[in-house]
Parts: C-alpha cells; structure tokens; sequence
C-alpha cells in the first residue's frame, strides 16, 4: 500500500506570492544566514537540510549541514537533488533570476525585512511556514518588547558604514537604517538610494556625530580607524557588530542586549548621560 502524499496548504509570502506546501515541511533549505539561525530558534533546526557558505549560527549545528554555494550564486543542481520541500529566501540577500528560477519547481518561500516591523511579520510568517505557529508568534513579540525597551540616542547625527572603496552607507529604507531610527540616530544618508555613496558633500552639508563602522560586508576594524577620522574628522568613530545593526531574524533578541549595553555608552561618550 502506498503511503498517502502530505496534505498541501497555500501560504502567501512577503511578497505576495502564493505557494504550496506542507503543513509542516520536512527538507528545508535556508539560502540566508539569518533564516538558518531563525530556524533552529524557532526548533525546525532538525528539519533543515542544507544552508549557504555565510551561514554561521548556530555554531554547534552548521558543521553538520552541506552547503550548496553563496547567497548569491546557489548551486542550482545541488539544491534541487537534496528534494526540498521549502526553500526560504531573502528578497534583498538572493539573486532574483535563481529564486525566479527556482520557484518553477519548488516552493520558495521569499521574506523581505526592510523594517523591523517587517523582520517580525516575516518571523511570524516563518513559523507558520515550518508549523511552529506558536514558537513564531512567541519570537517576534519578545524581540518587539526588547526593541520597545531600548534606550535612545536622540537627534543624534550619525553615518553606518558598510562599505569601503567607496564609502558607501545603509540608507533610508532599509533595515539597518529603521534599527538607526529606533534608537534615535539621525541618518545622514540622502535618499538617492538604498545604499549610497558616502560622499565629501554629504559630510559637509550634515557632519555626523558618529561614524559607525560595521564589521560586515566590509570588515572595518583598528587598523581603518585613522583613515577614518580623515573622512570626517569631527566625527566619533565607531566599531559596530555588523549581526546586530544588520541581522534580522532570532537575531535581533541579541541586538537587543547589545544595544542595551552600547547606547549608554554612546551617550556617556556624547556627555548625554
């Protein structure tokens, strides 16, 4: 006797996009770092099969699992032979061509934090995906009422680096910059693009008080600082961790500690305390 195919479900994800899958999927690839470590919060960690090159939490669990190439270039072939019934992409981490691609056979579920309102409905919307419903609705809300408690940096001028050669920064409409907003920096950044060029005109027309520099995609760290300085010398150079200004996902639950215990700091450093 044949065993009786999983009953199907529709979900629609961030984008609108309606797929069919099962009501609590077996085989799921992550094509992002912060799904993967959402993933095994969220207690699907046992269910997933295969993850990126970047992909680094947990820790312990990573080791275990084949990867099956970069955020942006997926092993196409790879991916399809290890028979996912969910794939779970980032609309801004992936390549949009792939996940066109891909979706043609297999159900790619696309989330697209670009707030932190966002980044909690796609938490919500994973656990639902994966059938834990519950743990998805738990996660989001204690990361919104640790965000709601942050302490503030107000009418702070400020810059988030994350790029060098150029010098480009996080701008409006994106997820880094709602982080900046909730804790009450003034991004310096224009509105010409999501991620702009850092240029000379910038700086002049709104000196920021802090540069925060960002340990990913470009690893700024010590030895970049007096170059730093150079670039806007009034301003207070700072190295940030890149996961916590930029990762959303389980994730954000330690960005709330951080930031717990960096903004006070940041005020001392501003004589706001």
């Amino acid at each position: 006797m044949s065993a009786q195919a999983p009953a199907l479900r529709t979900l629609a994800d961030q984008l609108g996009r309606s797929l069919r899958l099962a009501a609590s999927p077996c085989r799921i690839v992550s094509l992002c770092p912060s799904v993967t470590e959402t993933l095994f919060a969220l207690g699907a960690g046992g269910r997933v099969v295969a993850r990126t090159d970047y992909c680094r939490h947990p820790a312990e669990a990573i080791v275990a699992l084949p990867s099956i190439g970069g955020t942006k270039r997926v092993d196409e072939t790879r991916l399809r032979a290890l028979a996912p019934d969910l794939v779970v992409s980032i609309r801004e981490e992936n390549d949009e061509a792939q996940i066109a691609a891909l979706s043609q056979d297999l159900p790619v579920l696309i989330l697209d934090p670009v707030d932190i309102a966002s980044a909690l409905r796609g938490i919500r919307l994973l656990g639902g995906a994966v059938g834990h419903q519950a743990q998805g609705l738990a996660l989001a809300q204690a990361i919104a009422d640790a965000f709601d408690a942050l302490p503030r940096l107000d009418h702070c001028e400020a810059a988030y680096l994350i790029w060098r050669k150029p010098f480009m920064v996080a701008g409006h409409g994106t997820y880094i910059g709602d982080v900046m907003a909730r804790l009450g920096f003034v991004n310096i950044a224009g509105t010409t693009g999501r991620y702009p060029i850092l240029d000379a005109r910038t700086l002049e027309a709104r000196p920021p008080k802090f540069l925060l520099a960002a340990s990913e995609p470009f690893p700024f760290s010590e030895k970049y600082v007096p170059e730093l300085r150079r670039l806007a010398p009034g301003a207070r150079v700072v190295l940030v961790d890149g996961e916590m200004f930029g990762w959303h996902g389980a994730r954000m639950l330690k960005a709330a500690d951080y930031f717990h215990h960096h903004i006070p700091l940041w005020k001392a450093a501003l004589g706001q305390a």
